[in-house]
């Protein structure tokens, strides 16, 4: 078992999920901004993605972080590595939340859990996807 990391960069810090993360998750995942994570998506299926991403640090050593912005303390998305029977490679993916677009913060997160990822976690590759609709 691979305990659910904290670690910060200098404006972010990663931390484990809370269940106080729960509505702002769900505001986006059922949204029509979820139609680029393949949503938008029920309340149960967003649930179970929730519960998903927390899980698979006991189940693979891995999974979501949230992004806290540090100055504020505001949560202003989630990066994540996901592995499991539904993804045939670790793959890492992340959002942020509409009004913390554009200031770089999923940059920086994915390029911190990157590097946890080799150094800590030695994982031999990453895939990063991307849905798009026609």
């Amino acid at each position: 078992m691979h305990p659910i990391p904290t670690f910060g960069t200098s404006r972010l810090i990663l931390r484990a999920m809370r269940s106080d993360d729960w509505p702002a998750y769900l505001a986006l995942m059922t949204s029509d901004r979820a139609q680029f994570m393949g949503g938008p998506f029920l309340d149960a299926v967003a649930w179970g993605m929730f519960c998903s991403d927390h899980a698979q640090w006991d189940l693979f050593g891995c999974g979501a972080l949230m992004i806290d912005y540090q100055a504020t303390g505001a949560c202003v998305g989630q990066v994540g590595i996901n592995a499991g029977p539904l993804f045939p490679e670790w793959e890492l993916g992340w959002f942020v939340y509409p009004e913390f677009e554009g200031k770089g913060y999923a940059h920086e997160a994915a390029a911190a859990l990157l590097t946890w990822a080799k150094e800590v976690r030695r994982l031999p590759s990453l895939v990063s996807l991307s849905i798009l609709r026609m």
